[in-house]
């Protein structure tokens, strides 16, 4: 008897332990770099007074769990181990409760329901994980709460519990409320039972009141899942699933508790087999989000200065202009924006910036952008806007950028505040720390590489970016700095994307060819002069071209002339032709 009992409780550890290993290396495997994004989306001070303001209002624990968790979520495996444990947990607890209120039932796969919804809900950057801790207490609770075999006793429990889970968790009080009613109702014979129906105005008198004094918003953030995504946004009805799956699944245990033979059992661990892998064959495809997963990837890149990877991202067709932003972005970054912006396939100025949409994702991208140009005013801007977008008290990122564009104007008491909440950071610490040298010292900042050089491309007046247009601004970061040769790029390259070649010629007379350095032009700068002064090529070496695109130019005009009546024409110049301003000029 003993030994049945081990091994019936072995059993259930080992099964969720290999959905734990399964859901490791699903979520590692599949979505790594969503994790790395999700941490961009809140700040957690590690401070008591941020923690404690966390703590005292309602879901504050759960919140503050969460928050305490998903920084570490920058850390390689961290996301989706933390992820992964979570779900476990939450499907174990799942099974524990069906275990103890229905021991004869054989559900163990079906519990995994709430488990691939709340993965699915996972998936969605802008869910917030707190909605997962709160699933979790909330279980836990219920769990306690039948530990008690007294109906009076367990009804007074409920009471408390259902107004407890309010302030420690959020509107998962509902969902525990309608849990421990429907597992009364369906459980238990008593007819003190019923008494459990209270639950329900206490749940909706507490809600009301918390409306009405502003402790919560909205009724939809205090009696549903919308607490745990972000309120300004309509949430996928995936979010509602864990909830009702659950309170489903204690129906079915309720129909199934009995004794069945060992086929029954077989034929009912098949069916509940197939039913979650349908389940998960067409949820994955719908809630996995993988249309903005290259996004995430190459912000990731982008964050941690791995341009090789970005550019190895960019080969073949590109279908949206972020990806190009971030490829075009990869190239300044490496000097080689004007040299190699042909070889990928450019369409028109929108790719060397995004239109600002308002999201963190085109915020973050265009402050990168707008620094690598030197336009710091831009910057500055782009970042603060990612730093308000973010869900959780804002971007760590942004907040870094906010840093360096403080210290560059000189505004040293903006720079130090924002220090000051970085240092209280896990992962953003060391950084914040290197940077207090610079505090209220001018001749160490003007002295470092980067900051530097980005103040001595400052305009002499302080600008308002959304008053100036980016080209104007790029003009005046020229004219201070004859070393930003990014903004120099980025506007030759926004000329030559445009097909505007007078005005590209206009910024070689003033930023090239006024130059006393002997001139040392990239190769699309140089195709394009081919094509400025094809009637005169005796002038091509004193402008800066050289032998090799000279006689690729010829080249390439042989093989227009000769295949001039060939159907196919684009296809053979595009073989050996297409990373070049020549072609794009011609068929883009």
């Amino acid at each position: 008897m003993q030994k049945n009992t081990h091994k019936e409780t072995l059993k259930p550890i080992l099964y969720w332990l290999v959905v734990y290993a399964a859901l490791f290396a699903f979520l590692q495997i599949g979505y790594e770099f969503h994790f790395y994004f999700v941490e961009q989306n809140q700040l957690f001070q590690n401070d008591w007074v941020a923690v404690s303001e966390m703590l005292f209002r309602p879901g504050g624990f759960a919140a503050c769990i969460s928050g305490f968790l998903v920084q570490f979520f920058c850390y390689q495996y961290v996301g989706a181990a933390i992820t992964a444990l979570l779900l476990t947990i939450s499907g174990g607890l799942v099974h524990l409760i069906i275990r103890k209120i229905a021991p004869d039932t054989r559900l163990a796969v079906f519990c995994l329901f709430p488990v691939v919804a709340l993965l699915f809900a996972h998936l969605d950057y802008i869910y917030i994980v707190s909605g997962t801790i709160a699933f979790i207490v909330a279980l836990k609770a219920v769990y306690l709460t039948f530990l008690f075999k007294k109906v009076e006793r367990r009804i007074w429990i409920e009471v408390f519990f259902t107004l407890a889970l309010l302030f420690l968790a959020g509107s998962v009080y509902v969902f525990y409320a309608l849990l421990v009613i429907l597992i009364e109702l369906l459980f238990f014979k008593s007819r003190k039972r019923f008494f459990a129906l209270f639950l329900m105005p206490e749940a909706a008198l507490i809600g009301w009141m918390s409306v009405k004094s502003a402790v919560f918003g909205e009724y939809r953030t205090v009696f549903l899942p919308d607490l745990y995504y972000n309120l300004l946004v309509k949430p996928e009805t995936v979010l509602y699933f864990s909830w009702i799956s659950t309170l489903l699944l204690m129906v079915v245990a309720r129909l199934t508790n009995r004794s069945f033979k060992l086929p029954i059992r077989i034929l009912s661990f098949v069916i509940q087999t197939v039913v979650i892998v349908l389940f998960c064959l067409e949820g994955i495809p719908k809630y996995d989000w993988r249309d903005i997963y290259e996004i995430k990837q190459l912000d990731w890149y982008s964050r941690t200065g791995q341009w090789d990877k970005i550019l190895e991202q960019g080969q073949g067709k590109i279908n949206y202009y972020g990806k190009l932003c971030h490829i075009n972005l990869a190239l300044s970054q490496r000097g080689e924006l004007g040299e190699r912006m042909f070889t990928f396939d450019q369409r028109d100025p929108w790719g060397l910036i995004s239109t600002w949409d308002k999201t963190m994702i085109i915020s973050l991208l265009n402050s990168d952008i707008s620094f690598s140009m030197d336009y710091i005013s831009f910057s500055q801007e782009m970042a603060f806007e990612a730093y308000l977008s973010a869900m959780n008290g804002g971007n760590p990122r942004a907040l870094k950028r906010l840093v360096q564009t403080n210290l560059i104007y000189g505004a040293y008491p903006v720079a130090e505040k924002y220090i000051r909440i970085l240092e209280k950071t896990v992962a953003y610490r060391a950084w914040a720390q290197s940077q207090r040298p610079f505090l209220y010292n001018d001749k160490a900042v003007e002295a470092d590489p980067l900051l530097g050089a980005k103040r001595r491309s400052l305009p002499a007046n302080s600008d308002l970016s959304m008053l100036i247009d980016m080209e104007t601004a790029l003009q005046q970061v020229a004219e201070n700095n004859s070393d930003a040769r990014s903004a120099i790029e980025y506007l030759c390259a926004s000329r030559l994307l445009a097909k505007d070649l007078d005005g590209f010629k206009l910024l070689l007379d003033n930023y090239f060819y006024s130059s006393s350095e002997r001139l040392v032009l990239p190769r699309s700068f140089q195709e394009a002069i081919c094509i400025l002064n094809e009637s005169d090529p005796s002038v091509w070496e004193s402008l800066g071209v050289s032998d090799k695109t000279a006689d690729r130019f010829d080249s390439f005009k042989q093989t227009l002339l000769s295949n001039r009546n060939d159907a196919g024409l684009p296809a053979i110049m595009a073989r050996q032709f297409g990373d070049t301003y020549w072609y794009f000029v011609m068929y883009k």
